[in-house]
């Protein structure tokens, strides 16, 4: 019992420590910002994915994307000052600030500040994370029949995928590679990811459920969450959902733990590689909803891909 608190102590101090706040002082808010939605993520070496994941979004009507790097070394910043030259996305640099500072809250909770005059509502997912309805084509769409005025934000559900079989990173795309998830049902660990109207933005202490005020906190049923716990919650099966391909393929995740973490914690590799194995051990269902946009997403990569190597020539 002591353990216990002692540790449940400990982790509220954490908590604490990690804790940014979005803003002191009131936003003013003009009656048509510039992006309906937009996606604020964090990235460091993501240069073989982040194409895919930034027309995958586009094709649903995302306006924009904040990009936060954390010191990539690969062709990432390559690719994102296309985007940037097109005036698609913002790249800004973020390096660790302080051991004692988690560099993605700290980013999130600046896009909320400095986006919230621009942005409507900003995804903050991760750049292994693609946001979308089975619903319809439009995230816009799909996220103004959902949320009234007085919602401030929205949990979406996060279906896991792992290695599907793949010992080395396959050809092709990412949504098009990985079509086995975890039975979302049988996730006792089910996680949701925020999309939210940034002015609501109080403060962030995790990359899941972001603190607001001034508005609901709803799922992608319209249930309101009261809490950062949605463990044992009915998962919402229709509708926003995000499709989380953490591992990738055996030789893509081992390259991932080598990397290591933004804020490298010592068990994280552990933790890992218990993900990796519980993704590989549980029951596995098919899942091809993601698989409506293959078409138009590969035209959209091929092309850019084309355009990019005749302007390097």
């Amino acid at each position: 019992m002591v353990d216990q608190i002692r540790k449940s102590i400990m982790k509220r101090l954490n908590r604490a420590r990690t804790r940014v706040h979005a803003r002191n002082e009131p936003i003013t808010l003009a009656a048509d910002r510039s992006w309906k939605l937009a996606i604020c993520a964090i990235v460091k070496d993501e240069g073989d994915y982040i194409r895919e994941w930034i027309e995958f979004h586009r094709i649903q009507g995302v306006g924009h994307f904040i990009i936060y790097d954390n010191g990539s070394s690969d062709t990432t910043l390559e690719i994102l000052r296309e985007y940037c030259d097109e005036g698609i996305v913002d790249l800004i640099p973020w390096p660790n600030f302080s051991v004692s500072l988690n560099p993605q809250f700290a980013a999130y909770a600046h896009c909320a500040h400095a986006y919230a005059a621009l942005a409507e509502w900003i995804a903050f997912i991760d750049v292994d994370e693609f946001l979308f309805s089975d619903s319809t084509d439009s995230l816009v769409d799909e996220i103004s029949a959902l949320a009234g005025l007085d919602v401030a934000a929205i949990g979406v559900c996060r279906y896991e995928y792992g290695p599907c079989g793949h010992e080395t990173k396959p050809d092709g795309m990412v949504v098009e590679n990985y079509r086995m998830r975890l039975d979302i049902q049988a996730d006792t660990k089910l996680k949701i990811k925020t999309v939210a109207r940034p002015e609501s933005i109080v403060a962030v202490d995790s990359a899941h459920f972001i603190e607001v005020a001034g508005g609901k906190y709803i799922d992608a049923a319209g249930n309101v969450l009261a809490s950062k716990k949605v463990r044992g919650r009915t998962a919402v099966l229709k509708g926003l959902r995000v499709n989380h391909y953490y591992t990738k393929s055996r030789q893509e995740f081992c390259a991932k733990i080598s990397r290591g973490r933004m804020v490298d914690k010592p068990q994280w590799a552990t933790k890992a590689r218990n993900k990796l194995t519980e993704l590989e051990s549980c029951e596995q269902v098919e899942d091809k909803s993601i698989m409506k946009f293959v078409p138009e997403l590969s035209r959209r990569c091929c092309l850019n891909e084309a355009e990019h190597r005749i302007v390097v020539r």
